[in-house]
């Protein structure tokens, strides 16, 4: 079973001894997650969770459609990055791509000691960046207090996460687990600022409680925001007037998410 991350000195180093699902490495510096969804007859399925400036090319695209190098300059700002820090930056990433294939290839011959090896090295390369100075993130920006947000998804798990992950940014938090408790509660208590809402769970829908709300005046100042893995195209409610202001498909990209709500939490302010 994988060991808990160890902290020394700024970085987090982890070792893992086995994949299993639901596995999570994560090199926070770097706004990298690697998330084990599935494990299965030598085979993983890995979810990747990364910055939105930062491309996410998968190795089975045709090479006219992979992104070019010169297209990859103007996403990156290298050339702020002195040359010897620039190649061995280049050399990391170059190195966790081949792993990576390697390691999917390990998993699929059943080779399962040297496919974990090869992720250990992976791991390794990954921490590696997360210690440069060249690629440390800017400190995130102060949040507003006293937000409020209402969290309503079905899944234990997804919730637990996702509202760890706002609390620690200093927003106050109430999870439900679908519509019908959510609705429930919050029409006898202050509306929450923001309001997330899962597509797809049981007794109440989201496309029926995000109805519900928009149709009740005491929301109205509320802002609405789908945390799904459905598309607006595939669902019953729209983005705009009388439906959600904001449509994020799962995988989720947190930063996405908390960009969105300060936006929205500076609107209230003026």
């Amino acid at each position: 079973m994988g060991a808990a991350p160890v902290r020394g000195d700024g970085a987090i180093f982890m070792l893992v001894l086995t994949r299993r699902t639901d596995d999570l490495v994560t090199f926070p510096e770097v706004g990298i997650s690697l998330r084990f969804l599935k494990v299965r007859a030598g085979q993983a399925r890995v979810g990747i969770d990364a910055p939105k400036d930062i491309s996410i090319v998968r190795g089975e695209l045709q090479s006219e459609e992979i992104i070019s190098e010169s297209a990859l300059a103007d996403r990156f700002p290298m050339h702020c990055v002195p040359p010897e820090a620039r190649h061995s930056i280049r050399n990391e990433l170059h190195q966790i791509s081949v792993g990576m294939h390697l390691y999917r290839e390990l998993l699929a011959a059943g080779q399962i000691e040297e496919a974990e090896c090869t992720f250990q090295d992976i791991e390794a390369a990954l921490s590696r960046l997360n210690e440069s100075k060249w690629l440390q993130r800017q400190a995130s920006k102060p949040v507003s207090k006293n937000i409020s947000i209402a969290l309503v998804e079905d899944d234990q798990n997804e919730r637990e996460l996702l509202a760890g992950l706002l609390r620690l940014k200093g927003y106050r938090v109430q999870g439900y687990q679908d519509g019908q408790s959510a609705l429930d509660d919050m029409s006898t208590s202050t509306p929450p600022n923001i309001i997330l809402v899962d597509m797809l769970m049981p007794v109440v829908s989201g496309a029926e409680t995000v109805r519900t709300l928009r149709e009740n005046e005491r929301f109205n100042s509320s802002a609405i925001f789908v945390v799904s893995g459905m598309t607006p195209d595939s669902s019953e409610i729209s983005v705009g007037t009388g439906g959600a202001d904001h449509w994020f498909c799962k995988p989720l990209n947190p930063e996405c998410l908390i960009d969105a709500i300060e936006e929205r939490v500076h609107t209230f302010s003026q």
